[in-house]
């Protein structure tokens, strides 16, 4: 069909949550919807993110304060 337009079935937000999160680009606010994170683990994981730099492997998390 000339000047269809697709739309996709989900909202991009939708789409979004569905893959893997990146512990290096969530908010904490993404954070929390992973089992056994609240609010302040994941402020936690935010602040050691922005003081440290980039998580590269997942044992760079116990080195989160409360973790």
């Amino acid at each position: 069909m000339a000047g269809a337009v697709e739309v996709p079935s989900q909202p991009e937000a939708v789409q979004q949550e569905a893959g893997p999160l990146s512990i290096n680009r969530a908010d904490a606010e993404r954070l929390q919807s992973l089992p056994h994170v609240g609010p302040k683990t994941a402020a936690a994981i935010v602040e050691y993110r922005q003081a440290h730099g980039l998580f590269t492997a997942i044992d760079d998390l116990s080195r989160v304060r409360g973790i």
